[in-house]
């Protein structure tokens, strides 16, 4: 995984305010980790308080930290307030920027290569992530998640182009709908998932919130619904749902150079429940807290 660690900091309704670390790829390495896959992370975070908390559940988690993470500036933080239905809106303060991710990856033999959010959209990242991306494509297979912040400050025009981008390098894109409707206004979710597709992903996967995520592969559409569950706070659902499809697709030998295991409806089916249980479980806990394989298999039996 290239991307952000930051610490969330929460703002209940109530007012009430919790620091619990966080960022959509570091949560997606730790979600892997959970689930049973070995995960590297390539990062960075500062040397204060809070950065000293981010390595501490990286390290108790089990994820490898390739380059350190620690940097001198203040730590990453993201004020996520809640509404009064769990859904959190984020103001972000970002310092520390990863740094040298193709040169790092030149020293490991990877499987697969996740990237997203915040690092591969930034002014100051997004080139160096892409670099990495492309250098990786040559041994395994890649996966993108664009997690879209509207109000970072990158214009969307500029999104656009580098959304475009890591698209076209990727085999696996997941994107929620709120993404695609900043990214494309008045675009058909389909159009763009297909257009995807043509452009070399294997598999294209649009979550909705309430509305259940829809899966896309060449000729073929499906989707689900979502668990109902009483949600507490929807902090890292996302990163949930996307750890537990990589995970599914490791199971299923979709991961690394040259793997190309066709997907039929009831496969795709299979890997949106799967992925889709592991979000709904996120979502009935405080802040980004993806479940281990032990929990997911407990509530899929269930």
């Amino acid at each position: 995984m290239i991307g952000e660690s930051l610490v969330d900091v929460i703002v209940e309704p109530s007012g009430t305010r919790t620091a619990r670390p966080g960022g959509s790829p570091m949560n997606v390495a730790i979600g892997v980790a959970r689930l049973g896959i070995e995960a590297t992370l390539i990062t960075a975070f500062g040397g204060d308080a809070y950065g000293a908390l981010v390595r501490e559940h990286i390290e108790r988690e089990g994820v490898e930290l390739l380059n350190g993470g620690r940097e001198e500036r203040a730590t990453n933080e993201a004020i996520a307030t809640l509404g009064a239905d769990g859904a959190a809106t984020y103001v972000f303060r970002l310092e520390n920027h990863v740094q040298d991710a193709a040169a790092l990856l030149t020293e490991r033999e990877i499987t697969h290569l996740h990237v997203g959010s915040l690092t591969a959209i930034t002014d100051e990242e997004w080139v160096g992530t892409l670099a990495a991306v492309n250098a990786a494509r040559s041994s395994a297979t890649v996966s993108y998640d664009p997690n879209c912040r509207p109000d970072f400050g990158v214009s969307v025009d500029d999104a656009r182009t580098r959304v475009e981008a890591f698209a076209a390098a990727s085999d696996i894109i997941k994107a929620s709908d709120e993404d695609l409707i900043w990214l494309y206004p008045g675009e058909e979710f389909d159009v763009i998932a297909k257009r995807w597709l043509a452009g070399g992903a294997r598999l294209v996967v649009v979550t909705q919130g309430d509305g259940g995520p829809v899966g896309y592969t060449t000729g073929l559409r499906v989707s689900v619904a979502t668990p109902r569950i009483d949600v507490t706070d929807t902090v890292g659902a996302g990163d949930s749902f996307m750890a537990a499809m990589l995970a599914w697709c490791d199971d299923h030998r979709m991961l690394g150079h040259g793997a190309h295991t066709p997907l039929g409806a009831d496969d795709l089916g299979h890997l949106l429940g799967f992925a889709a249980r592991a979000a709904a479980i996120t979502c009935t806990r405080v802040g980004a807290n993806p479940p281990t394989r032990a929990e997911l298999d407990a509530e899929l039996r269930a």
